[in-house]
């Protein structure tokens, strides 16, 4: 079983306070398949920045062993996401920029591809993803061809926010 995380790459900067505190990779469907990768065959197919954060986000998915094979560098800079944590009053932000210089390192239109390689196609693959745009959902027929199991995790999905169930199932009907 072959299970693939679909997506641009992130990289996320922890802050305490303005504090900063560590750097990672990130991204729901990458995040999945990296809890993933010890007990399954895992898969990241995507693109990246081709600079210093695109650089951590790779590393970050070989370090524990999923396939990077598949991530392509494009011209652009890396997407990267702010998290801060106050512990004390239990509260967390994520934003676009960065809390101590403003600077905005993200992008909203997917820089991907849809051509998933034929040999991630398989009936037995599970395909993770972590949004809902054109590019992903020509993704997921060509994966549904192949009769392949299709994850989607909704927790970031902004335009689903204020969505019933009903409505949401309704846009995701014959998908």
């Amino acid at each position: 079983m072959k299970v693939i995380g679909i997506g641009d790459l992130v990289v996320d900067y922890y802050f305490e306070g303005n504090i900063f505190k560590g750097i990672c990779g990130g991204m729901t469907s990458f995040n999945v398949i990296s809890h993933l990768a010890p007990n399954f065959e895992t898969y990241a197919y995507g693109v990246v920045g081709n600079d210093l954060e695109g650089e951590i986000a790779i590393k970050s998915l070989e370090d524990i062993g999923v396939n990077t094979n598949y991530i392509k560098k494009v011209k652009t800079s890396t997407r990267c996401f702010y998290i801060n944590a106050d512990k004390e009053n239990k509260i967390y932000t994520s934003k676009k920029s960065c809390p101590i210089c403003g600077e905005k390192k993200w992008y909203e239109t997917t820089k991907m591809d849809s051509k998933v390689p034929i040999n991630l196609l398989s009936k037995d693959s599970i395909l993770i993803l972590d949004t809902i745009n054109k590019v992903n959902l020509e993704i997921v027929d060509r994966f549904r061809k192949k009769e392949s199991k299709i994850i989607l995790d909704m927790g970031q999905v902004g335009n689903f926010k204020y969505l019933t169930q009903s409505e949401i199932l309704d846009k995701l009907s014959n998908r």
